[in-house]
């Protein structure tokens, strides 16, 4: 507690403690104690606001015969601390006694900057190895550990610190080690050198671990003296880029297999493609075909027709066909051969031959073949198994090609066969191609029947003719002349008794003879059908109300009106209804009175066009009548009635009530026909 006695300073020692913008500064005028000093100059722990202990303070050590120093120490010069390390010395007197102590302190602010930036610099590497996700780790050039980062424990589960000091090579997977460890003896050949490798180790839980490794060969940096490793955790890249591999090598699989399914199915469609061209083309064919028989059919009207016929549709199989030659042989019923027709490319139609009759005789061998009903096929190297005959037939230019002979049957009958000579040997032909020389065939066969059903409806109808006008005759003009006869005979009778009587039978007479004449001339119409256009309609319309209503003892009312000429078959539409309409009288109305009228129609002025004309046709009885609407279905005589006016584009009204009668209005307008009826 005494104060200092006899101190001095250098220079230096001032300067330190100096704060000239303060006017702060040692005094060494002032005898001050030793505390007194410490407090004067605020000294302090070294980074806090503590005093420094008196009793730690060096000066004060040495003192007490203590000779120590310190770092830890700050004088506060107001405006900035001095960080200061100080020495203090004992000095013993003779006795032993503490006599003086050497104090010497220096500024250690520099060194103390340099030791700050240091401990940054430890703590911020610490932190950034400490916390990185790479494990890093230092090796000397016997491959043992010498330091590894915290963070290489995520890698394979073993402490830092069990680590050091080891070999890392035992925890490289065995497949790995060889390669690895070229790499390292690479490194160490060449300092500063930097490799890449990846690798497996091994978990402590006995994984394997996938890493890549950065190595760099620092053994010679001073600073070092280490190769450097840092590694990192890749196991989920290379599963993903394993699974990426297989699921690349998959795709390329379905890939691959997506490939050759396009080009079976590419392969198909070229193949439906060509097909459908082909069937395209035998529609075509079939069409053009089926056009020719329709022209042929119209144009037949017997057997006698046929010959022509089939001479044209030959020709029209060489061309639809491509082919070479063609011929048709065909029989009638009696299985006779009846003619032979054979045509070639180069040449007109070959006269028949007896001898190819005998080939298609009915016990013939081809012959039973075709009766099989199926195609027979011979190729070029097999013609001279034929008959020398069917040779001739199909050669052209002293060379045959493939033949087919395709059986022309109509049901169960065989009634020829079609021969076609083709330039392919042998004969390539599809099921398509096939088909449509069947229906050739075919349709052959039913020309032939189609001829001589014709021959024979034609027969038939003449004979139905024959026996209707038979009928018509017996059940009209024959009644009517035969009571005409009894009329006749009595009349002489009835004259002499009684004049006025017999005047009614001589009227009655007349009548008679009047419907049976009306009926004959209606019987001739129907059997030149032609004069029905030539002849006045409204004569007709008289005619035909005469002979219906003679022929049912109907009284009749006729209103007609001669009119301008119509077209030719608006004029026989409008007989053909009015026929129909008197005949539906006579057999159903049970009427006692009938009217038939047939006038000209006028039109407006502004309607009228040059050559306008409009009739009307109207039949009315008072008989049982009928229901217009249930009578319809399945009427006939009202169907056609409804047609034929619908044909030539006029109005039809159709009015009855059972009990009430029966009216029929037609009504048409149009141009009149100027024409010549010769």
């Amino acid at each position: 507690g005494e104060p200092l006695h006899n101190y001095e300073a250098t220079m230096k020692a001032l300067d330190i403690l100096t704060n000239p913008s303060r006017d702060f500064g040692p005094d060494l005028s002032v005898r001050r104690t030793l505390a007194e000093a410490m407090i004067y100059y605020k000294f302090r722990v070294a980074g806090s606001d503590q005093a420094y202990p008196l009793e730690e303070f060096p000066v004060y050590r040495a003192l007490m015969g203590d000779g120590c120093s310190a770092d830890d120490i700050e004088a506060d010069l107001v405006d900035w601390r001095v960080p200061l390390e100080v020495w203090a010395s004992p000095v013993f007197d003779d006795t032993g006694n503490v006599e003086t102590a050497v104090i010497a302190f220096q500024d250690i602010t520099a060194r103390k900057q340099a030791e700050e930036a240091l401990r940054i610099s430890e703590n911020r590497f610490r932190v950034i190895v400490e916390n990185v996700f790479d494990g890093i780790g230092f090796l000397n050039r016997d491959r043992k550990i010498l330091y590894v980062s915290p963070s290489y424990e995520q890698l394979n589960g073993v402490s830092a610190e069990e680590m050091i000091g080891k070999s890392g090579v035992q925890t490289i997977h065995p497949d790995d080690r060889s390669y690895v460890a070229a790499t390292f003896q690479k490194l160490l050949e060449q300092p500063g050198e930097r490799l890449s490798e990846e690798y497996r180790i091994r978990h402590q839980d006995g994984s394997w671990v996938w890493v890549e490794t950065r190595v760099m060969n620092l053994l010679d940096d001073p600073y070092v003296q280490a190769v450097v490793l840092n590694s990192r955790d890749i196991t989920k890249r290379r599963q993903t880029e394993a699974a990426l591999a297989e699921y690349r090598q998959h795709l390329e699989q379905l890939v691959e297999q997506r490939t050759q399914e396009l080009e079976v199915i590419n392969e198909q469609l070229s193949s439906e493609v060509a097909e459908r061209t082909l069937l395209e083309g035998v529609l075509q064919k079939r069409i053009n075909w089926m056009s020719a028989v329709s022209s042929a059919r119209q144009k037949t009207t017997g057997p006698a027709d046929l010959s022509g016929t089939f001479e044209c549709l030959l020709r029209t199989i060489l061309q639809l066909l491509d082919a070479r030659s063609a011929f048709l042989s065909r029989w009638d019923r009696a299985e006779e051969q009846v003619e032979l027709l054979c045509y070639m490319t180069n040449a007109g139609a070959v006269t028949d031959s007896l001898a190819i009759g005998d080939i298609f005789a009915k016990d013939a061998l081809l012959r039973r073949e075709l009766e099989i009903g199926q195609t027979v096929a011979f190729s070029a190297d097999e013609m001279d198994k034929l008959p020398i005959a069917l040779q001739d037939c199909v050669k052209e230019d002293g060379t045959t090609g493939s033949l087919l002979l395709v059986p022309m049957a109509a049901g169960e009958s065989l009634r020829g066969v079609l021969g076609v000579v083709l330039s392919d040997n042998p004969p390539i032909i599809t099921a398509a191609e096939r088909e449509l020389l069947t229906k050739i065939a075919l349709d052959l066969a039913t020309l032939h029947e189609y001829a001589v059903f014709l021959d024979s409806s034609r027969s038939l109808v003449a004979a139905e003719e024959r026996n209707r006008l038979a009928r018509d005759l017996h059940d009209s003009v024959t009644q009517v002349l035969f009571s005409a006869s009894l009329v006749a005979e009595v009349l002489p009778q009835i004259w002499r008794r009684d004049p006025e009587k017999a005047m009614e039978s001589l009227e009655e007479l007349r009548r008679l003879t009047r419907g049976a004449l009306a009926e004959m001339r209606t019987m001739l119409l129907e059997l030149r059908p032609s004069a029905v256009v030539k002849s006045p309609l409204h004569e007709l319309l008289s005619q035909l109300t005469e002979a219906t209503t003679t022929r049912a003892g109907l009284p009749f009312r006729l209103l007609i009106e001669q009119n301008p000429p119509l077209p030719r078959d608006v004029h026989a539409a409008i007989y053909r209804i009015a026929q129909e309409a008197l005949n539906n009288v006579a057999k159903h109305a049970r009427a006692s009175t009938v009217t038939l009228s047939f006038r000209t129609q006028s039109f407006p002025q502004q309607q009228a066009a040059e050559n306008s004309v409009g009739v009307q046709l109207v039949i009315e009885d008072d008989g049982v009548g009928f229901s217009p609407e249930k009578e319809r279905v399945g009427h006939l005589g009202l169907s056609i009635m409804s047609e034929r006016a619908a044909e030539i584009g006029a109005d039809l009204d159709i009015k009855s009530e059972i009990g009430e009668g029966t009216r029929i209005t037609l009504d048409w307008c149009g141009v009149a026909e100027a024409r010549e009826d010769g």
